[in-house]
């Protein structure tokens, strides 16, 4: 049953998500052979901090190298400009000034 609940929570935040890349914009799917078009669905916080994996206030879509940049090298997420019916723009913040690292989109 949570296996099913999960996979209708990542395709919905997924379309929530526009199908692409919370912070670069890249066109993502679903589901792919191919590991730099596969959307992955972020969690934040992870579940082991006690985060919920069901709360789209918690999960976000992104690429493969985004994702990589987020939990290898530990770079901060931030949503930026979140207006009401849209999630808002996500941006990495490379130190503690808050300084945005600058990101390619792809329209």
């Amino acid at each position: 049953m949570y296996f099913a609940k999960r996979s209708a929570h990542r395709a919905n935040i997924y379309h929530m998500d526009a199908e692409c890349c919370r912070c670069c914009g890249k066109h993502l799917e679903l589901y792919s052979d191919n590991p730099f078009q596969l959307a992955q669905i972020h969690e934040e916080p992870s579940r082991a901090q006690g985060g919920d994996p069901l709360d789209p206030k918690q999960t976000l879509t992104l690429c493969a190298v985004c994702h990589n940049l987020r939990t290898v090298n530990k770079l901060r997420l931030e949503i930026v400009d979140p207006i009401e019916g849209c999630r808002g723009e996500v941006r990495f913040l490379h130190d503690e000034r808050s300084e945005h690292v600058p990101v390619q989109k792809e329209r």
